[in-house]
């Protein structure tokens, strides 16, 4: 296979006109025939660092060595499928440089036949900037999101260990039995903060998921917390999502609800569950019951909005939630998937 060069890409009245546009948008054309002959523009020759004498003594391969060899193979059989197959190119490579600086090209274009042979007529463009500056607002935006989510964190924190340290002293008289039901207390939330940062990829049933979170908050202030449900296991951010629902919902009953009196009651269960139109599903309910008189509030807080998007955008199923006289009511129904698996090899009806 060789390399051709000196073959114009335009012809006709308009190719001044069409070579003058892809020079203002600085995309270099080119063409791969049949025969893996590749012709270009000066732009695309500036693109893939080629001079002069590398045009001329070349061959396809000499293209492929240029691009970087984790992005060789992928490149060749995109190629290859554009012109066996007619099938859109559409690649994006890395080409080393001798200075040790790596730019990112792009490869777009179409295939084209006549009656002896196809063709692909593309453009190639360096996108090294873009990239990069893709990647930094993508990085930004994950920033911005680790900050919000860590005030949001601090922000209930507080309120949380202020709620434990004030039931932890309401039912013990001494100073020793106060610090050591505190110290338990204490390392159940940040047992729960912990399974709540660990790792997307693992999984987790929904009784260690519902106990963890509810342990901070489990202790002897007369509070009747009852968990009863199937075994079963939530894999990758599923149980991730699922951790900041519960997270969110035990610490607004610590602050607002059952949790934040003594002798309140606590009822989290999961069932499953055939629904019309859905098929098998996850049903989980959280039930609040001799809490304060509730209060609706003024404005929907991020814990709120955690509550509610989680259960529909990351989890894929539907939420609702009702605040009556009797308390605290909060229902998600999940359909099964890849990511949501029953074991109900035993139950798992037990009390906190």
């Amino acid at each position: 296979m060789t390399l051709r060069v000196d073959e114009p890409l335009l012809s006709g009245h308009d190719a001044g006109r069409r070579s003058a546009f892809l020079q203002a948008a600085d995309l270099g054309a080119c063409e791969i025939d049949a025969a893996g002959r590749l012709s270009g523009c000066e732009i695309c020759w500036r693109v893939l660092g080629w001079r002069d004498e590398a045009r001329d003594a070349g061959t396809v391969s000499r293209l492929l060595d240029t691009i970087h060899p984790e992005d060789r193979d992928k490149a060749a059989a995109a190629i290859e499928r554009a012109l066996c197959e007619g099938a859109r190119l559409e690649i994006v490579f890395r080409i080393p440089g001798p200075n040790g600086r790596t730019r990112i090209v792009g490869l777009r274009g179409s295939a084209s036949a006549d009656a002896s042979s196809r063709r692909v007529l593309g453009v190639i463009a360096d996108i090294t900037d873009l990239r990069r500056q893709q990647d930094e607002k993508r990085r930004s935006e994950q920033r911005d999101i680790v900050v919000r989510e860590l005030g949001h964190r601090l922000r209930n924190l507080f309120p949380v260990i202020l709620a434990m340290v004030k039931l932890t002293a309401q039912s013990h008289c001494s100073v020793a039995d106060y610090r050591l039901a505190l110290e338990r207390r204490l390392r159940a939330l940040a047992a729960a903060e912990r399974l709540l940062t660990r790792g997307a990829a693992e999984s987790a049933s929904v009784e260690e998921l519902v106990r963890t979170e509810i342990a901070p908050f489990d202790g002897d202030n007369g509070h009747e917390i009852v968990i009863e449900g199937p075994d079963v296991t939530l894999r990758g951010g599923m149980a991730q999502s699922f951790a900041m629902i519960v997270h969110e919902l035990a610490t607004n009953a610590v602050k607002h609800g059952s949790l934040s009196v003594r002798h309140g009651r606590l009822r989290a269960a999961w069932r499953l569950q055939d629904v019309p139109g859905d098929g098998r599903c996850f049903v989980f309910t959280w039930t609040e019951r001799n809490g304060p008189a509730p209060q609706r509030p003024s404005r929907k807080g991020f814990g709120s909005l955690v509550i509610a998007e989680s259960g529909t955008s990351l989890l894929g199923g539907r939420a609702k939630s009702d605040l009556s006289d009797e308390g605290f009511t909060y229902e998600l129904l999940i359909p099964f998937g890849e990511e949501l698996a029953p074991d109900q090899r035993r139950p798992a009806s037990r009390r906190a």
